[in-house]
């Protein structure tokens, strides 16, 4: 089957649909200028890498079935993380379940419609989150602004590694996502400023997190106002938008397999991510990064180089 085109133009604010989520949740709890630094780098390497790819690059069944198994992982790890942003709720797996179900609706029609969809969501989501950042922007006290120590629990890598799994899409030549790129490293490095200067560093890196349960808390007025159901939504809008970007990879990566429709490998994937989830197993994020950083980025740039070099 023909492989299918997305739209760049489309494409990048569903990228940045995607990070909004795990971005904050694990980013807030990690010093700002470590953040700021990493995400930086980790979008100057996913700019290279797009560039080296785009507009697509070759994948044998084999390497395709390899990604689709990780892909299968990724969707297990993100449905636990729905679950602990709804953690009030006492809904058990309704709710991770439930946005798995409508993010493989949404990506069994194809790239291009799941795309658009994730396009949309973008400004809700942008929307969102200028409303919890300028309601965080009091509590933030300078002196909390201090760089601290600088370390990684893997968490923050394997997110801002997250871009990579575009490159299992075939792009179309048009829109550069540079400017997208600078604006999820900015947003990372604001999410982990906020975090910081409201809470302080000590308080922020020993919260689960932190960024979510801060903006929680956030005070109008001098009155204190919980923002839950605020919160819930646009993460819960994020975590659709991430899990309808990995099932439409996994739906791509389906098609090389097998070369049949993409809703099988779509629903497969998903029922698979949702029995991961349902077994309860936590998959540790230091192993996930470098597998990510090996499927999503190493290998596409290597193939891509090597067949371009036969070409010549």
């Amino acid at each position: 089957m023909k492989q299918e085109r997305v739209n760049g133009g489309s494409l990048w604010p569903w990228l940045a649909a995607a990070m909004f989520a795990p971005a904050c949740q694990s980013l807030g709890s990690a010093p700002w200028p470590w953040t700021l630094a990493l995400a930086l780098g980790a979008m100057a390497v996913f700019l290279c890498a797009q560039m080296v790819t785009a507009p697509g690059w070759p994948c044998g069944k084999v390497l395709a079935a390899a990604e689709y198994l990780f892909l299968v992982l990724c969707v297990g790890m993100v449905a636990n993380w729905v679950d602990e942003c709804w953690l009030g709720a006492k809904s058990g797996w309704v709710i991770p379940v439930v946005v798995l179900v409508l993010a493989a609706c949404a990506a069994d029609r194809g790239a291009e419609k799941a795309v658009r969809s994730g396009a949309t969501l973008f400004w809700f989501i942008a929307m969102g989150f200028v409303v919890l950042a300028v309601f965080a922007l009091p509590d933030v006290e300078v002196s909390n602004l201090y760089p601290g120590r600088m370390n990684s629990y893997g968490a923050d890598i394997g997110v801002l590694l997250i871009p990579g799994a575009t490159l299992l899409l075939s792009r179309q030549r048009g829109k550069e996502p540079w400017p997208w790129a600078l604006g999820i490293a900015v947003s990372a490095g604001l999410i982990s400023v906020l975090t910081a200067g409201s809470l302080s560093p000590a308080v922020a890196a020993k919260t689960p997190g932190a960024f979510v349960q801060m903006v929680r808390g956030l005070e109008i007025l001098g009155v204190a106002e919980r923002f839950e159901a605020l919160v819930a939504a646009i993460m819960t809008l994020g975590w659709f938008s991430l899990l309808s970007l990995l099932l439409t990879g996994a739906g791509e990566m389906g098609n090389k397999i097998y070369g049949g429709s993409r809703a099988v490998p779509v629903w497969a994937a998903a029922g698979l991510g949702a029995g991961i989830y349902l077994v309860g197993k936590r998959i540790s994020m230091w192993p996930m990064a470098v597998l990510a950083a090996i499927l999503w980025y190493g290998i596409p740039v290597t193939r891509a180089l090597l067949a371009r070099r036969k070409k010549q």
